[in-house]
């Protein structure tokens, strides 16, 4: 015989919104309609230390939750060639916002609104920090109003230092003085 105390049963939820995930399974299984889509199963971690088990499913009809997905869990060389293993899946991590859904049923249970792409996984994947800064220069040097005057002051052609430096500055002011 065991013995419990109902009460201490939980909603299958977490504090809604960033979350850690974890893939712990991941199969592929047919829709009602006859889509082939990878059920995913997934242990989520919230900011206070809850963590539940749910399930989401990705499949060619939602492309940009797949793309998303892949984003997160350091897949997308998969997305980009239109194929993605169930068993790849598995053991993969990355995080996502969650929100809690409430069923017909009344059942509460934690839903996957949407997968956050790894930073390694974003534009400037494998880039480092020069190579924005260098894009940064570009763009002065396209916005410049007369490029004559530029390169008269500067042979090589380079957008003025303090004009850098003010677009730097204004992109991290926010006019609190410390």
């Amino acid at each position: 015989m065991i013995t419990f105390n109902h009460e201490d049963l939980k909603e299958n939820t977490v504090i809604p919104g960033q979350c850690r995930f974890e893939v712990l399974n991941a199969e592929v299984v047919k829709s009602r309609a006859d889509i082939d889509m990878i059920k995913v199963t997934l242990r989520v971690h919230d900011k206070e230390g809850g963590d539940v088990v749910c399930f989401d499913w990705l499949h060619s009809k939602a492309l940009w939750k797949l793309k998303d997905f892949c984003g997160a869990s350091g897949l997308t060389h998969r997305f980009q060639m239109n194929t993605l293993e169930a068993q790849e899946c598995i053991g993969k991590h990355g995080d996502c916002i969650i929100e809690n859904r409430v069923l017909e049923s009344g059942k509460t249970v934690c839903n996957v609104k949407k997968y956050i792409l790894k930073p390694e996984e974003s534009q400037y994947a494998g880039q480092g920090q020069e190579l924005r800064d260098e894009q940064e220069v570009q763009s002065i040097r396209s916005q410049a109003p007369d490029s004559n005057q530029s390169k008269e002051a500067n042979p090589q052609g380079a957008a003025p230092a303090k004009q850098i430096e003010e677009k730097k500055k204004s992109e991290f002011d926010d006019g609190i003085p410390f």
